[in-house]
């Protein structure tokens, strides 16, 4: 799924350099640290990591043109959006 995505991403963003591929907390600790490489999009994780009070401060404001449709629950002043909710189906 992730190369489908980036494949479609870098259609619509034809000037996008590159695409790193890391663990949600790799993420969180460089923003953390404000290391490099700095990003444009994070997607992918959980929703722990954003919840963070901390967040405000690293993550810029965005506010996609579909951001009414994703509940309060799966969002935060627009930072960040949920944009699926997983189903465990047990037969």
């Amino acid at each position: 799924m992730l190369r489908d995505f980036v494949a479609r991403y870098k259609q619509a963003h034809p000037e996008m350099s590159s695409v790193s591929d890391m663990e949600s907390r790799e993420v969180l600790e460089r923003l953390r640290a404000r290391q490099s490489p700095a990003g444009d999009l994070w997607w992918g994780a959980a929703h722990t990591p954003f919840r963070q009070p901390l967040m405000k401060i690293l993550l810029a404001p965005y506010r996609p043109s579909w951001a009414d449709k994703v509940p309060d629950f799966a969002r935060r002043a627009d930072r960040w959006y949920g944009t699926t909710n997983a189903e465990v189906i047990v037969l």
